[in-house]
């Protein structure tokens, strides 16, 4: 059955790319153009997280989003995987703070910037990974809350550790009903997700090219 669930979601994915967006829309709820990016720097990826800064997700979608963050950035991406864990205990920074930071941005700019703990957190995660950027996911549902009938919803954001601002952050979520199917539903808003960003990197270029 996970065999099958599996090639399931990635049949599901080649054929959102081949036709298009299926499925609910994510919303790019934050973009700053002025932070910008040089384009060989690479990303420091983070586990997969729930809104309570936990990494106890859904094995499936973990995975999904982890491809996703590969397929998208290619070698840029760094898996960080329990490094940033690790990190933030030797920092003794809760995550649960970015994570606040990602679903409400005016908190980063009232609290977390003048926090000394996450400052010296993104320093021991910069001098051990590299001085790169942060990708970052949060996840809340499963498979129980989907089939209930409740939102699924999955954020996606880019945290630029020079200017310690967030670059983006995609918003998106689903319920039974659209797909009626979890891993179906997964599927779409992780494709679906990383499917905006080529609209925001795509927008990027435009203004970029139009103000040459």
């Amino acid at each position: 059955m996970k065999k099958l669930n599996a090639l399931l979601c990635v049949a599901l994915v080649v054929l959102l790319n081949a036709c298009g967006t299926f499925g609910p829309k994510p919303e790019v709820v934050y973009h700053r153009p002025d932070v910008k990016i040089p384009a060989e720097s690479r990303l420091i990826v983070f586990p997969a997280m729930t809104f309570a800064g936990k990494t106890d997700i859904d094995k499936g979608l973990k995975g999904s989003i982890a491809s996703g963050w590969s397929d998208f950035y290619g070698s840029k991406a760094i898996p960080a995987g329990d490094v940033v864990i690790q990190v933030a205990k030797k920092a003794k920074f809760d995550l649960n703070k970015l994570v606040q930071a990602m679903d409400n941005a005016s908190y980063l700019e009232q609290n977390l910037k003048k926090d000394r703990r996450f400052k010296k957190f993104i320093k021991l995660l910069t001098q051990k990974l590299g001085n790169y950027d942060l990708a970052m996911t949060l996840v809340h549902g499963n498979e129980a809350i989907y089939n209930a009938g409740n939102n699924i919803r999955l954020h996606l954001g880019y945290f630029n550790t020079k200017t310690l601002t967030w670059k983006w952050i995609t918003k998106i979520q689903d319920k039974k009903g659209t797909l009626g199917n979890w891993t179906a539903a997964y599927g779409a808003l992780v494709s679906n997700s990383f499917g905006s960003l080529e609209e925001v990197h795509t927008a990027e270029r435009n203004l970029a090219s139009e103000s040459k």
